[in-house]
């Protein structure tokens, strides 16, 4: 592994499949742990916060499709090994065939107050059905939940104002894209196609200026990107993710940079993947590819855990492409943005080949 793309990565040989908990036991603790989460939220008014300087996690999944069994063997894994989704769960896109069916597998697994953050992929904006849940999913919470628009911080810009938002939680910042916007202000609604789902993987001018006032007024220590689409893909789609427009793709990884974000965190591929920095491993921004967290793959299935605090935060991966049973194959560790250096790539100079790490 070339050691200048990576930071503090520990291979962990240890297997750490758990025994099952008894089911007295296991809906016992769901139960405290859901109560407290409400009692959360009934005094934070509907808001998605926590105190700054509180420890928490998240989970990541990318990718389900209609790959009901396997997407629900992965929430089974993160109950059983972790103890449930922690703060929220963030999807990945390509959440079809049906996205109510795989938050009805978060329901069971979770419980319907999971707070579940999907990012719209490729085919979601294939699928009317899809584009419908996902929009009334901001707006309403599609009349089964508290709207999403309740927990964010910023809406995304017109044109794509309930795909991509962003907000607070903890130390950290977070950000949802939608690289499938054109960049224009004819948003659809219900199940009609608009400038929100009109565009091929791309990070248009119009995106890049709202991330960029975004990541400007923030002043968290860590901040982390949620798109579908890889900046720099391995093993899949090279040539038709990010990269398609390297000059845009350029300039959203100097920007990434220059604002000292954590890790920009993809899917795609169905493959798990982690790099650090551009093309030529200089930088210090993370992109980690969650894999698949349904859809078959010669990868396996995978899910990520990250862990924040105030002065750290770290990244747990799982995967079960070898054993079939999921074990925590990594572990990243993240440094605050404030003891980090910025980074300034040199115009063109993020347009090489990446070169293929290995996959742990």
């Amino acid at each position: 592994m070339d050691m200048a793309g990576v930071l503090n990565h520990r291979a962990c040989g240890v297997d750490c499949t758990l025994k099952p908990p008894t089911e007295e036991n296991r809906v016992r603790t769901l139960t405290i742990r859901k109560a407290a989460l409400f009692l959360v939220a009934v005094l934070a008014c509907g808001s998605l916060s926590t105190a700054r300087d509180e420890r928490f996690y998240f989970t990541v999944s990318s990718d389900l499709h209609g790959a009901y069994s396997r997407f629900a063997s992965v929430c089974d894994a993160i109950n059983r090994l972790l103890g449930g989704e922690g703060a929220f769960h963030v999807s990945i896109g390509d959440l079809s065939g049906s996205i109510g069916k795989n938050r009805a597998i978060l329901d069971r697994y979770f419980g319907k107050t999971a707070r579940w953050f999907p990012v719209i992929g490729n085919h979601d904006i294939e699928n009317r059905d899809s584009l419908a849940w996902l929009r009334n999913e901001y707006e309403n919470g599609n009349s089964a939940r508290t709207p999403l628009k309740n927990f964010t911080k910023k809406a995304g810009p017109a044109g794509s104002s309930r795909t991509t938002y962003s907000w607070d939680y903890g130390s950290a910042h977070f950000v949802v894209l939608n690289v499938y916007w054109n960049g224009e202000p004819d948003e659809g609604a219900g199940r009609a196609r608009g400038s929100d789902t009109s565009g091929k993987g791309d990070i248009v001018p119009a995106l890049y200026r709202w991330l960029e006032d975004d990541l400007a007024a923030c002043d968290m220590p860590f901040v982390f990107v949620f798109g579908h689409e890889p900046a720099f893909p391995l093993v899949r789609h090279e040539g038709n993710s990010l990269d398609a427009n390297e000059k845009n793709r350029d300039a959203f990884w100097r920007l990434l940079e220059t604002h000292r974000v954590t890790a920009y965190v993809c899917g795609h591929t169905h493959y798990y993947s982690a790099r650090k920095g551009d093309a030529r491993n200089a930088g210090n921004v993370w992109q980690i590819c969650a894999g698949s967290g349904g859809r078959k793959s010669f990868d396996g299935l995978t899910f990520l855990r990250f862990v924040v605090e105030s002065g750290a935060a770290s990244l747990d991966v799982y995967r079960d492409a070898s054993t079939r049973s999921f074990r925590k194959t990594a572990t990243f560790d993240f440094a605050p943005r404030e003891s980090r250096k910025t980074s300034h790539p040199e115009p063109g100079s993020l347009s090489q080949k990446p070169a293929a790490l290995p996959i742990p």
